[in-house]
């Protein structure tokens, strides 16, 4: 109706990638695969690729949080725990990503009483200086390749997999092969979900908020919110990494070589820090 929104509902279409850069979904490989395998819906530009994004909608009351995007239509968006229930994912295990699937390296903090999935430095490139370093992680290079990417048609089957169904005589008992998937999601009932290459993305400006909090808690030591805990020291006894962490005999342990000093923390007073104020202050 309005001849000036027109134009930019059209500008994926009308404007080309000079300098290389990726600015908009369009020049990303999903976006892509897209417009080959579904032609008829992309060779009109009028087509529009519809998002939902819902921001403090929470349909359980019970959870801390109750933020969250997530546009189901294209892209499931900045997953809370609720909605990868929807995705049918089971987060609830040591594989709690659904794009490592099973190639993931789960690591069980007994005393932290945690997952924590290891093995990060995969995702960087192969000469990486990060994949070669010993000393900065734990203790040891890391040569594995990323995870592979998954088809739709690769979780189908392992979802096939997983509900087989065997007779014992008695009654109709599923066996789980794998027990990560809780259920075909409902977004395969989307005509393009099958072959669509990105099936979930996170906001990189909430994992920088998390990020943030942590080194503002472990900075001014903060005994109720910091992850430098006993509990930590403890773990990574159990691991046989940065043993001048370790809890000591006598219960206590040393801080990171980070810790504020007790005078200039008191000067120090952060609250109500949002999402944008988070990514401002690591940038």
């Amino acid at each position: 109706m309005c001849s000036q929104t027109a134009e930019h509902m059209r500008w994926h279409a009308s404007e080309s990638n000079l300098d290389g850069l990726m600015r908009h979904p369009k020049y990303g490989e999903a976006r892509k695969t897209f417009d080959r395998i579904h032609f008829g819906f992309s060779y009109d530009p009028r087509n529009v690729r519809l998002s939902l994004a819902i921001d403090g909608f929470n349909p359980f009351g019970t959870m801390s949080s109750t933020y969250s995007i997530w546009p189901v239509l294209l892209i499931s968006y900045n997953l809370p725990p609720w909605m990868c229930i929807l995705y049918g994912w089971n987060t609830h295990t040591a594989f709690a990503c659904p794009t490592c699937n099973f190639d993931t390296e789960p690591c069980r903090l007994r005393h932290g009483k945690k997952w924590c999935l290891m093995g990060h430095r995969r995702f960087l490139r192969r000469n990486h200086r990060f994949r070669l370093s010993r000393i900065c992680f734990n203790g040891s290079a890391l040569e594995r390749n990323p995870p592979l990417k998954l088809l739709g048609s690769d979780i189908l089957r392992q979802i096939a997999e997983e509900r087989r169904v065997e007779l014992d005589g008695r009654r109709k008992r599923f066996r789980r092969t794998t027990k990560r998937w809780n259920k075909r999601s409902i977004f395969f009932e989307l005509p393009y979900w099958e072959s669509n290459l990105l099936r979930q993305n996170l906001y990189f400006m909430h994992i920088e908020k998390n990020i943030c909090e942590n080194i503002i808690y472990t900075l001014l030591d903060d005994k109720s919110k910091s992850k430098d805990n006993a509990n930590a020291g403890k773990d990574l006894r159990e691991m046989k990494i940065w043993p001048d962490l370790w809890l000591k005999d006598d219960g206590s342990y040393n801080l990171a070589v980070f810790s504020l000093m007790t005078d200039i923390k008191m000067k120090k007073k952060i609250s109500g820090l949002k999402s944008h104020d988070s990514h401002v202050l690591l940038e």
